[in-house]
């Protein structure tokens, strides 16, 4: 074989060979060709000892995206610009319990005094109409504090109700934004299967990140559980066990489990990956590979 014994010539239509070997040629098919020759499927290319057989793929039955174009032979790849998706990270507030009502002792003093002053206005005129109005004041305050205590059991009673159903909405809106970062997650991190398939299928999601983003050199390493601990704020006044209640609904909120933990390459430039198995350890770093290569155009980053 010559250094230099042939060229091949590709085009969006057709691929042709060239003889540049004066001594030694070029054979197609068997037969030696001094000038162009356009190949077809099937063609066998001979170079001294070496065979090469010309071989058209099938074309992919899928349109290619109006991201990609053809041209002489290659695929020209428009990076569409990135969506921007801002972080769904909204806090959920819940407001003071309702407060106990307090006991209020009985009016001892309301009832005897009225009572001892009838008493003695009915000794000093000796008229016992003056008693029944004596009677009349002490009636009426244990009244008012009979239908006190009652109305404040029921304005309570009425208030933790609403107070439980405003945890129930604020249940729902926990769900709510936790579906929301959990989509978002998925979205800023996806994982190496799905990062293969974009570039199996050539998707407009393909090398979606620049220079300019944030999260330009940030890579999943795997999935733990993050804390949450402004997801849901409670305040901690009003009736302690309304307050537990609230708690004991809403706590599991604090924490997103099995959620995408990633560093970033461009704040730790050096990561070291160290623990468990061999295989545990070339799985990861086949991950981060695939994340620079999918998620980072060659014309930002170089892989070596």
């Amino acid at each position: 074989v010559s250094q230099r014994h042939m060229r091949l010539d590709r085009t969006a239509t057709k691929l042709s060979v060239h003889n540049l070997s004066k001594t030694n040629g070029t054979f197609v098919n068997g037969t030696r060709i001094d000038d162009d020759r356009v190949l077809q499927n099937g063609d066998r290319i001979e170079l001294g000892d070496s065979t090469v057989y010309v071989v058209v793929l099938d074309r992919p039955t899928t349109q290619l995206g109006s991201h990609l174009r053809p041209v002489a032979g290659r695929l020209q790849f428009n990076r569409p610009p990135r969506g921007v998706r801002d972080y769904p990270g909204r806090t959920v507030e819940v407001a003071a319990a309702p407060e106990q009502p307090r006991s209020r002792r009985f009016p001892l003093a309301l009832i005897i005094l009225p009572m001892a002053a009838g008493a003695l206005i009915v000794a000093m005129t000796g008229n016992v109409a003056f008693l029944a109005f004596g009677l009349l004041g002490p009636m009426m305050g244990g009244w008012n504090w009979f239908d006190d205590r009652r109305s404040g059991r029921r304005e309570f009673k009425s208030a933790s109700a609403q107070y439980r159903e405003d945890l129930d909405t604020a249940r729902a809106r926990a769900v709510s934004v936790s579906t929301e970062v959990s989509a978002w997650r998925d979205w800023a991190y996806p994982t190496s299967e799905q990062l293969i398939d974009r570039a199996r299928t050539l998707s407009d999601e393909l090398w979606d990140r620049q220079p300019g983003h944030s999260d330009f050199l940030d890579v999943r390493i795997g999935s733990g559980d993050l804390l949450a601990p402004d997801r849901v704020r409670i305040m901690e006044r009003g009736t302690p066990a309304l307050v537990a209640e609230a708690h004991q609904r809403l706590d599991e909120f604090a924490t997103d489990y099995g959620a995408p933990v990633a560093v970033s390459l461009g704040l730790e430039p050096v990561v070291g990956i160290t623990g468990g198995s061999i295989d545990d350890r070339r799985g990861l770093a086949r991950a981060l590979i695939v994340q620079l290569a999918t998620r980072n155009s060659p014309n930002d980053i170089a892989l070596g």
